[in-house]
């Protein structure tokens, strides 16, 4: 799940101000996972409004 750390680095330090780098890897982990979930989740609900 390495792919989607710059993605996670990203809206840590954007939104919530927070460095990535600095969390343990169990933690990296957690935030790789729901950064695919909230990807998931908005992409279904914009085809469910467009198709």
């Amino acid at each position: 799940m390495n792919w989607l750390a710059p993605q996670s680095r990203f809206v840590l330090k954007t939104f919530f101000k927070r460095n990535y780098d600095y969390l343990n890897s169990s933690t990296q982990k957690l935030i790789n996972w729901i950064m695919l979930t909230t990807d998931v989740v908005l992409l279904y609900t914009l085809l469910g409004i467009f198709f």
